[in-house]
């Protein structure tokens, strides 16, 4: 373009410098017409004058067309300086002075990415302002016309319009009703209405302050006017009641408090005022298990949900009253004639009052003492026919009741057997219960059997398998050989073990004298362990036709002593072993020339004492008490017993014998305790067993210096043993 003007200014210049008054080209190229400017192009109209006119008659054509291709500046710039003046003033004689069509367009912009007409003040339009696509933003402007929708009249083009609703068609459209007499709370979106529940039937109460008859009653509505309440109130609340007694005064026919804790417990609190936390009682139902309990800074009463248990001091009783203190007196009764009364009618096994003592050694389950004149610590009483005012009874090494004083005995004891004692001697010692264990019952066992203790204070036993002709040992287990016990086969070689008798050696170890009726030989085994259950060492002691037990001990010099019966009838010998397993210097002697199932101890004096029974003269127990160490001389003979057979002799811890035998008329377990060292006087002379034939008896003194008795019960082909209660093997024996 300026080179098209540079052409014609210079053509121009070619007949003059100017070519009119008000146009002027500069030297720079700028053509200015009326007052010069800085501009290159400058175009300055008077008034009612067209400054610039650009026409274009192509398509696409523009009259006037600017561009820039700087980012910030303009291709075309109208500036208005004052008001009511124009920067760019758009035109059209026909049509819309901004559309563009067929007619002329005064102003077109377009813009393929961006705005094609941006308005950064005011704009303002005099005319229709027509939008072929949508108006975005507020815009601020008059309704000119509003129509009614369905269920709604009226309506207008201008102005303040008024729309009518339709009640009757709103009516229908709520999807549900209410009861008569009931209001509508909530309507929802979908037409669905919220009643009020409370109001069904009722009146509106027109003054709650007026009712009859309410005077320190809290009022009632009935539903038309307050009427005389529930609930009185005169300083203290009565429910039921126009005269409560209390701060809370409850009538009814059958009242009843409901507390309902909706997380943890529910509780009722007791204070007295001043009390301190630690003070305060509570009562309350234990979430956690249901128990109710009253409590107080650690001291409580429960009471345990579904037993019905009572515990004081404990969470959970397991009686229906159990008492735990961690120090003191756990139940003290006091001011009547019977402080505690335990009560049962359940059967012979429930008990009315239970002391039981868990501490271990010394502890005492239930104490009764009593410190008046004529006091009672324990008062027992049954009046029912073959009822027991009171039954002890003891452990295995225990009492069945232990009395450190004098017992009184009003009108006698009963024995077991039948006997009574009357009351004429007090009784100071209660004897415990004889116990009766069966060791072994393998088939036909426990004849011919011997017991002695070991050196661990504990039975061991040789006996006869009559089943298999064995001899056999029982190593027990505890005192009473109830448990524990190790049974071990010595010898099976033929018909051995019958007529056996067993003793401890001086080394510990069970030294063993018995027959052999295969060969009709005395053996002897000695015993490699405590239980014998290896390293045995069998001898032949005397190769002469045995024909009567054996009974075997140790002298005071620590070698075997044995005695038994050669021949027949018959004769009663003495063997002294010359070592300790009999194998070599042993002396033979006769000591009786009739005598059957010996048994042999060593009395006190150091000398054998030989109990013995002679058939000749009709079953006689007799004693022989020997002068010397092998019996070969000075010996004294004595008759016990008659009628009797199967000894067995050991030495009480008085010194004096105690013999254990077979009473042949009754087949009765006896027992003879003599009353001197040779058996010639004050003996007495006891049944222990009489339940059944019992035959082959031995006896031992325990660790409690009490008998212990095993023997062969041939009814039930058992053997059994039995710890004496006493040193005469007394049931509720009485020392006086």
């Amino acid at each position: 373009m300026k080179k098209v003007m540079t052409m014609i200014g210079a053509l121009l210049l070619l007949a003059a410098n100017t070519f009119a008054d008000d146009v002027s080209i500069d030297s720079s190229g700028n053509v200015t017409t009326g007052v010069p400017s800085a501009g290159n192009l400058e175009v300055t109209g008077s008034s009612a004058e067209k400054a610039i006119v650009g026409q274009a008659s192509g398509t696409g054509g523009a009259g006037v067309y600017g561009i820039n291709s700087t980012y910030g500046n303009y291709g075309y710039l109208g500036y208005g300086d004052a008001a009511s003046n124009y920067g760019v003033y758009g035109y059209s004689s026909n049509g819309y002075a901004g559309y563009f069509g067929s007619s002329s367009v005064a102003v077109y912009g377009y813009s393929a990415g961006g705005w094609a007409g941006y308005f950064q003040g005011n704009t303002r339009v005099t005319g229709n302002l027509t939008i072929d696509g949508s108006l975005i933003g507020p815009v601020i402007g008059d309704i000119t016309g509003v129509s009614a929708g369905t269920g709604l009249s009226g309506g207008g083009t201008s102005g303040d319009v008024t729309l009518n609703a339709n009640t009757t068609y709103l009516q229908r459209s709520v999807g549900s009703s209410c009861a008569v007499g009931s209001s509508i709370r909530l309507i929802n979106e979908d037409g669905t209405v919220l009643c009020e529940p409370d109001d069904i039937g009722t009146t509106i109460e027109t003054d709650p302050e007026v009712g009859s008859n309410t005077t320190n009653y809290v009022p009632r509505w009935n539903g038309s006017a307050l009427v005389t309440g529930s609930i009185f109130d005169n300083g203290n609340i009565g429910l039921g009641t126009a005269a409560p007694q209390m701060k809370l005064h409850i009538v009814d026919n059958n009242p009843r408090i409901l507390i309902e804790a909706s997380a943890s417990n529910s509780e009722i609190n007791f204070k007295t005022s001043g009390d301190t936390a630690s003070e305060v009682w509570a009562l309350y139902k234990d979430a956690s298990n249901d128990n109710l309990r009253f409590y107080q800074n650690g001291n409580k009463v429960t009471l345990q949900s579904g037993t019905g248990n009572v515990g004081i001091g404990t969470d959970n009783p397991t009686s229906r009253l159990e008492v735990t203190a961690a120090s003191g007196t756990g139940i003290s009764g006091d001011g009547g004639l019977i402080g505690v009364h335990g009560k049962t009618s359940s059967g012979f096994v429930a008990s009315g009052v239970w002391g039981e003592n868990l501490s271990g050694s010394e502890g005492i389950g239930g104490l009764f003492t009593a410190s008046g004149v004529n006091g009672m610590g324990m008062y027992a009483q049954a009046t029912g026919t073959g009822g027991s005012g009171l039954i002890a009874e003891g452990g295995a090494n225990g009492y069945a009741g232990k009395f450190m004083g004098k017992v009184s005995v009003i009108k006698g004891i009963r024995f077991p057997d039948g006997t009574v004692q009357n009351s004429a001697t007090p009784i100071r010692q209660n004897p415990r219960a004889n116990i009766i264990t069966t060791v072994d019952s393998a088939g036909i066992v426990g004849r011919y059997s011997s017991i002695t203790i070991g050196t661990d204070g504990l039975p061991v036993i040789s006996y006869y398998d009559g089943s298999n002709g064995d001899l056999k040992t029982a190593k027990c287990g505890n005192s009473s050989c109830s448990s524990g016990n190790t049974i071990s086969t010595l010898d099976s070689g033929g018909t051995v073990g019958s007529d056996s008798s067993i003793t401890i050696g001086t080394d510990g170890l069970p030294v063993i004298s018995y027959s052999d009726e295969t060969n009709d030989d005395l053996k002897v085994v000695k015993c490699g362990t405590a239980s014998c259950s290896s390293g045995n060492i069998i001898t032949t002691v005397d190769p002469g036709f045995v024909n009567s037990s054996t009974s075997i001990t140790i002298g005071t010099d620590g070698l075997p002593v044995i005695s038994y019966g050669v021949g027949l009838p018959p004769d009663l010998r003495v063997a002294k072993c010359g070592n300790a397993s009999c194998s070599s210097g042993n002396t033979i002697t006769i000591v009786d020339s009739s005598g059957r199932d010996p048994s042999i101890t060593i009395g006190t004096d150091g000398l054998p004492v030989i109990s013995y029974y002679e058939y000749t003269s009709g079953f006689i127990i007799k004693v022989a008490k020997c002068g010397n160490a092998s019996c070969s001389s000075g010996n004294a003979i004595t008759t016990v017993d008659s009628d009797a057979a199967s000894t067995s002799i050991t030495i009480g811890t008085d010194g004096l014998p105690v013999i254990s035998y077979y009473d042949e008329t009754n087949t009765d377990l006896r027992v003879a305790k003599c009353g001197n060292a040779s058996c010639s006087s004050g003996n007495a002379i006891t049944i222990v067993d009489s339940s059944s034939d019992v035959w082959d008896t031995s006896i031992t003194i325990g660790t409690d210096g009490q008998p212990v008795i095993s023997y062969y019960d041939a009814t039930n082909g058992d053997l059994k043993v039995v710890k004496c209660a006493n040193q005469f093997c007394l049931n509720n024996w009485t020392r006086r």
